[in-house]
């Protein structure tokens, strides 16, 4: 069995055939609508009434956007998706809880954003923007993107505030000396920045995590991060349960 090679089509197969190209060239304009990005939503099957909470936010703003299939971990199994897991790591899944349901939810959160990175690059795109599904936006309306920045958050949960200058009025804010969690909705603005992101979270090596402690520990330790100043979106955490977490907010966060 060549899991690697069924993998790959099985998201040809499940993904949308359409997906909207951009051209190569850098985005200009000072203040624009994400919708000009390459979107991908990140959603379960099982899961039909957080996509449709994308689809009413998305139908107001006109935006258009494609569906990635996630890696649903509690349909398909232990088995498959440790040995899914094994592709990218050497080292045995870490996590902190013992719940069975948790840790599949987090492993296949996991595996389904490092296959979006991977059919991005597969598909060889430029400025893609992922979404959770379970995210809600104030606004669809951004400012231009710092030429430097590998990664950039439009939301999230940012830890040691004290760190940060937030009297600030840059529109984007370095991530430097503070940690931002949750990849609700992440900007990477050209295909090599998307490769250069793959290659750290699906690197060999290191002790596994959730994806957004992949960011964390590999990404924003190494390369130029960047989070809006002022957070456009947020995990609606009161409609939707989490698949990975118990918690209904971390500690320590603004």
């Amino acid at each position: 069995m060549n899991l690697k090679k069924d993998v790959n089509d099985l998201l040809q197969k499940e993904l949308i055939n359409s997906i909207p190209k951009l051209e190569n060239n850098p985005i200009e304009s000072s203040r624009h609508s994400f919708g000009i990005y390459n979107i991908f939503v990140i959603n379960l099957k099982r899961r039909p009434e957080r996509l449709l909470n994308i689809e009413k936010q998305f139908n107001k703003l006109n935006i258009k956007y494609k569906i990635f299939w996630g890696w649903d971990a509690k349909t398909l199994g232990d088995d498959l998706t440790d040995q899914e897991l094994k592709l990218y790591y050497d080292n045995p899944w870490y996590s902190w809880t013992k719940d069975k349901d948790k840790i599949l939810g987090r492993k296949g959160c996991t595996l389904s954003h490092i296959k979006c990175l991977n059919y991005a690059i597969l598909c060889k795109l430029d400025n893609i923007l992922i979404i959770e599904d379970d995210v809600e936006f104030k606004t669809d309306l951004i400012p231009k993107i710092p030429d430097d920045a590998v990664l950039a958050y439009l939301g999230g949960y940012i830890i040691n505030k004290k760190k940060i200058n937030l009297e600030t009025k840059d529109d984007w804010i370095l991530i430097n000396n503070f940690l931002v969690y949750e990849n609700t909705a992440i900007i990477i603005p050209t295909y090599e920045k998307i490769c250069k992101v793959y290659n750290l979270v699906a690197k060999k090596g290191l002790c596994p995590r959730t994806i957004d402690g992949l960011f964390v520990n590999r990404v924003q330790k190494t390369e130029k991060c960047y989070i809006l100043n002022k957070k456009i979106c947020k995990q609606n955490r009161k409609k939707f349960e989490s698949d990975i977490t118990f918690m209904k907010k971390p500690k320590n966060i603004i």
